[in-house]
């Protein structure tokens, strides 16, 4: 395995997951293969096939047993040890350390014990190499000193890296190749369960290769994925059949505009400046039921080329460099023992306020009309206007020029729609006035009238109270959206026929 570019010679990019275990080797010092879930390799792979392409079945069988055999490598892999050795003599050669532990091996469930129909008993790899003693003594010596009773045992840096040794040096000699004795069985075993961690005293060359990283990403200077590291040897981004993934990312702007984009939604809908920003292109997966092996043929389209092109934490982490944000915690997969939900990566931030609404995501408003200062207070300046979210239109309201764009719904819902007519007279985009005159009632039930409406009763039986009704449902749908509380009020014409909205300096 070819250790990771120090020097960021190659400008090629890092897999998501491996910039994420540096960037926690950096922020705490220390990272571990059972505390963070990025190290397992992708065991449920995609194929994403072109809509035109023309595959048989004969290659589709080809390509799942190849990458099935690809996951029983990686799972069972020393790579992981090797890598994290690796790390520790590039970014702290005098002060790294790394140690291995095993929890429950020998107990009840645990990996190195099975059940027989009558009683719990050691799996027969370690029977054979460790009982038996037919392994190499120092393999029989390593394993005796981490697998104790009462899971006090562990190794440190020297035993760590003795095993690997041997284990390859072991393989190199097998009389028969590509046949696992009890030896090397039981190595992979140990591979694949024990908790391997590496502790660095001095994170200060590691704090330079990710700033240099980072500084290359924000400037589209990378190109193509690094052939080294675990992004070269352990990852994995899926497969593509019959050609492979675009490897041309979205540059840093486009990034940056995504991520923004995101993370104005969050904000204007919780409404605070500590958010959890997860990947927008990334749906929570239920786990529970899942084997580790699944391959699975997806359909291209505009959505996956989309998710595939966009690089969540590498842009999260370049808008920490440049001072958006600040990452407080984060985590990968599930959140917790028994949590049956793989959420991806999710990082709990602290924004700053002002450098983020500096980010110009103009871009995306597709109208907005603007009030006229004789018909609001001085100080505001209100906008409506819509945005594309995920493929879909919202529309927001801005009271104050550099304020925030308050979210009040897609474009199909009545409570934007009522807002949309309110604002303009004469309900046209190209009208850019706003008066607080009232409306008629019949108007304002054409603008926010929905499918569903043809079904509704009461609008046969008594249209106008109806009309009123649904009217009034809107109006509190608005009145629900904190942060237009205390800015707007309804008022109705005293026979309640006509009604008109006020947008106004909040009091206090």
């Amino acid at each position: 395995m070819e250790g990771l570019d120090i020097k960021n010679e190659s400008k090629k990019y890092l897999d998501e997951k491996e910039l994420y275990i540096l960037y926690q080797l950096r922020k705490y010092g220390r990272v571990s293969t059972q505390s963070c879930d990025a190290f397992e390799p992708k065991n449920k792979y995609t194929f994403h096939i072109p809509e035109n392409a023309d595959t048989v079945k004969a290659e589709l069988e080809k390509f799942r047993n190849r990458t099935l055999n690809a996951i029983r490598r990686k799972a069972q892999s020393p790579v992981v040890l090797l890598y994290l050795l690796d790390l520790g003599k590039l970014f702290d050669p005098k002060g790294f350390s790394v140690e291995a532990r095993t929890y429950y091996s020998l107990e009840e469930a645990g990996f190195l014990c099975e059940w027989n129909g009558h009683k719990h008993h050691p799996v027969k790899a370690y029977q054979d190499a460790i009982l038996n003693k037919e392994a190499e003594p120092d393999f029989i010596a390593l394993v005796n000193k981490l697998v104790v009773e009462g899971d006090d045992g562990k190794w440190n840096t020297a035993d760590s890296q003795k095993f690997l040794d041997i284990y390859y040096k072991h393989n190199k000699a097998r009389k028969i190749p590509f046949t696992d004795d009890c030896q090397t069985e039981l190595a992979k075993l140990i591979f694949e369960h024990a908790d391997f961690s590496l502790v660095l005293k001095n994170t200060g060359k590691l704090d330079t290769y990710l700033a240099d990283y980072l500084g290359l990403f924000a400037s589209d200077k990378l190109d193509g994925m690094s052939k080294v590291g675990l992004t070269g040897n352990f990852l994995s981004e899926g497969q593509t059949m019959p050609t492979p993934l675009p490897r041309q990312f979205f540059g840093h702007k486009k990034q940056r505009d995504l991520l923004v984009e995101c993370i104005t939604q969050k904000r204007d809908e919780y409404q605070r400046e500590e958010l959890e920003i997860s990947n927008p292109y990334f749906e929570p997966k239920y786990i529970g039921d899942l084997k580790g092996e699944v391959v699975k043929l997806a359909i291209d389209n505009e959505d996956s080329k989309t998710a595939d092109l966009f690089l969540f934490v590498h842009a999260i982490l370049a808008l920490e460099k440049e001072g958006y944000l600040e990452i407080e915690r984060f985590f990968y997969g599930a959140t917790e023992m028994f949590d049956m939900y793989d959420r991806g990566f999710v990082f709990r931030v602290k924004l700053n306020e002002k450098k983020i609404d500096t980010v110009d995501v103009a871009s995306v408003v597709t109208e907005q009309n603007t009030a006229h200062a004789d018909a609001v207070p001085s100080n505001m300046k209100i906008t409506l206007g819509t945005f594309e979210y995920r493929k879909k239109k919202h529309g927001f309201l801005q009271l104050f020029a550099r304020g925030e764009r308050i979210r009040i719904g897609q474009i199909d819902t009545r409570q934007y729609r009522l807002a949309r007519c309110l604002f303009s007279p004469e309900n046209k985009a190209t009208d850019v006035s706003f008066n607080p005159t009232f409306q008629g009632i019949d108007k304002l039930y054409t603008a926010i009238s929905l499918r569903r409406d043809n079904v509704n009763s009461g609008l046969k039986s008594d249209p106008q109270n109806e009309k009123r009704k649904i009217i009034t449902h809107a109006i509190k749908e608005l009145q629900k959206i904190r942060a237009l509380q205390g800015y707007i009020t309804f008022d109705w014409s005293p026979d309640k026929s006509k009604l008109r909205m006020r947008i106004h300096a909040k009091e206090g």
